[in-house]
């Protein structure tokens, strides 16, 4: 397609699932992507099958200061510069009602979603600033910061925290020419929805069923509309946090 040749981007969470969707969109649109994975393993598997000239697998833990911006760093040595951003990563963590929570299992899941997506954030936009030139970034969220799913409310109050991330931010930087926006999928069939779906309640399936879309996304579907928001097509888009559900949540 080529609609975003000559703009290096950035992908973290990038060695499955949605993320590795979008590395394979961006990389159709001519970009050159550094891949961005704290699994080293999965991240070499999925990086064999893109030119090293195209695409840079960097391993980090996003939650990491330091980490965040060596493969900031990382990209910017390997292809000059950085002009777009989805911020993917992120996790489920342990199920478990809120009074059973452990403390170190809520601060990890805020410092994965909400505090790793900051960090990454923070530091792309000091180069976007840097450079001079005008970018976008996409943070990916989650229907379920509003319809929460049973024993999961660290998940979704750091994709809320995301959501309001996103807009502070995007009111900040777009007269620097940087849009910022999120995306908020349903249940999309990737390994994280797997590890739901063992622990969703009874029915779930039906609702599902239940939907105008009557099944899960495709991480490619989800790739879709995180491109569209990077590229110029979406050059009116920011501070917006776009719904791609099958339906899923009420519409009014």
């Amino acid at each position: 397609m080529g609609t975003q040749t000559g703009r290096v981007a950035i992908v973290t969470g990038a060695a499955q699932g949605i993320g590795a969707a979008i590395v394979t969109r961006l990389v159709t649109e001519g970009c050159r992507v550094a891949a961005v994975d704290h699994d080293p393993a999965a991240l070499e598997r999925f990086a064999l099958g893109f030119d090293a000239a195209v695409v840079k697998p960097i391993v980090a833990d996003v939650s990491d200061e330091a980490q965040c911006r060596r493969y900031v760093d990382e990209t910017v040595a390997a292809f000059g510069a950085v002009h777009l951003l989805a911020n993917n990563a992120g996790i489920l963590g342990n199920s478990a009602p809120l009074h059973e929570m452990d403390v170190a299992d809520y601060d990890r899941v805020f410092a994965v979603n909400a505090r790793g997506m900051w960090l990454g954030m923070r530091e792309v936009l000091r180069r976007m600033l840097q450079q001079g030139t005008p970018g976008a970034i996409v943070n990916v969220a989650s229907i379920g910061a509003w319809r929460i799913n049973p024993k999961r409310i660290p998940y979704a109050a750091s994709k809320a925290a995301l959501m309001a991330i996103t807009q502070g931010a995007a009111i900040d930087y777009g007269p620097h020419g940087i849009r910022i926006n999120a995306v908020a999928p349903g249940m999309t069939d990737t390994p994280m929805s797997q590890i739901v779906d063992q622990t969703r309640h009874v029915g779930a399936n039906a609702a599902i069923l239940s939907r105008p879309i009557p099944r899960k996304a495709r991480p490619e579907e989800i790739a879709n509309l995180v491109a569209w928001l990077l590229s110029d097509e979406a050059s009116y888009v920011t501070g917006s946090v776009q719904v791609i559900d099958g339906g899923a949540m009420p519409k009014w």
